[in-house]
């Protein structure tokens, strides 16, 4: 056999062939447009997610609206947003809120039985209405996340010994209402006369006292939180110390007519939207405490109001806050907030929404008939007159 030999020419040195890598340009060029690619991705995941936490808000507010509607088929009547524990009844404890009084319907008894446990010949001044500030409390300093929106991670700022956060709230009204504490009788009455919303303090309403229709009476909103002991600069969020009869005297009479502490109203509402057009504020002393106590029945915690439009400022009335608050409703979902209806109905309503001229106001300490805070009062409103026809967002 012939042996054949073949004689290879190598070039370079002898190498079998040449390797030859990225260059710098083009992994450059490899690396921008991977950059462009999640630069377009990441937002349509962010608005996804989003999306999702909304329809998750969405669904809680339909589920409290329906716990609502469970109290009152027990009771025949609707929860006090102040004081409403433990069924229509002012032999309950003050100051407890109608966050409360929802809880065995949104199957928390048990959580709803250790109040009732520790409240027993209690105080206003125990731990479970003690401000922000409960201690070793551990019902109170308990998160429940039903009353929690997706959209705002806030709650995960509280120390374990504070009192829980939320960021759902009940219908106040277009009226500046003030505790109705129970103790004080001339106040309560006051409370009463001047609550126009489905839920009052020391006050069970039913759905026949809902005389402008389920369909177009706000049940509840949502209010964000602010990280837990930080000042307040999120005009969103804040209440603004503007509107301090001791901080800014002016201003406060400006905004509202104040015949007497209970009967203050609110008259012209543009100086405090010139006051805050264009930059951020702070609040009232204490304000970045104010909705971290699902359990404290008074307005800035538990409450909204149909005053200011969604997104907009918020007022307070008094030198105590949150005693006389008129908080909007706010979210981090863009360009409105989640409200449910008294119906069941639940809807987003954008922060364009018509709430009415900005000088807008109440003439009277007692306010009826129709709201003068447009479209947005009206929904707030339970017997302002106002038709469905007359109601459009």
């Amino acid at each position: 056999m012939k042996t054949v030999k073949m004689n290879v020419k190598m070039g370079g040195g002898g190498a079998l062939c040449k390797k030859e890598g990225f260059t710098l340009v083009e992994l450059l060029v490899v690396i921008a447009i991977i950059g462009v690619l999640i630069a377009l991705l990441l937002p349509a995941v962010q608005m996804a997610r989003e999306a999702a936490r909304r329809t998750s808000c969405t669904n809680k507010l339909k589920q409290l609206v329906l716990a609502v509607h469970n109290y009152h088929d027990t009771y025949q009547a609707l929860p006090a947003y102040h004081c409403g524990p433990y069924g229509p009844t002012t032999a309950t404890n003050g100051r407890m809120s109608g966050l409360i009084a929802i809880l065995p319907f949104i199957e928390l008894q048990a959580t709803y039985d250790g109040y009732k446990h520790e409240s027993i010949g209690a105080t206003e001044a125990t731990a479970w209405a003690g401000g922000s500030s409960p201690g070793v409390n551990k019902i109170l300093s308990k998160t429940v996340m039903a009353y929690i929106c997706p959209s705002d991670g806030a709650y995960l700022t509280k120390p374990d010994v504070r009192a829980a956060g939320n960021n759902y709230r009940f219908n106040q009204g277009d009226t500046s209402i003030g505790v109705g504490n129970g103790v004080d009788v001339a106040d309560t009455i006051a409370s009463r006369e001047r609550s126009r919303g489905p839920f009052g303090p020391f006050t069970w309403y039913n759905f026949a006292a809902i005389t402008d229709g389920t369909s177009n009476t706000l049940a509840m909103s949502e209010r964000c939180l602010n990280d837990y002991g930080k000042a307040e600069t999120n005009i969103r969020r804040a209440l603004p110390r503007a509107d301090s009869a001791t901080t800014n005297p002016t201003l406060y009479a400006a905004i509202f007519n104040t015949t007497t502490t209970r009967y203050h109203f609110i008259k012209d509402r543009s100086p405090l939207y010139n006051y805050v057009k264009g930059e951020e504020f702070s609040g009232f002393s204490g304000e970045s405490q104010v909705g971290w106590n699902y359990a404290y029945g008074m307005p800035g915690y538990v409450c909204f109001a149909t005053i200011y439009p969604p997104n907009g400022p918020s007022t307070q009335a008094g030198n105590t806050a949150p005693y006389h608050a008129h908080t909007a409703p706010s979210s981090y979902h863009s360009g409105g907030v989640n409200v449910a209806f008294m119906d069941g109905a639940v809807r987003f309503i954008f922060e364009t929404i018509d709430a009415g001229a900005a000088t807008a106001g109440w003439t009277e300490r007692i306010p009826q008939g129709p709201s003068p805070f447009g479209v947005w009062g009206s929904l707030g409103s339970r017997d302002g007159g106002e038709t469905a026809t007359s109601i459009t967002f």
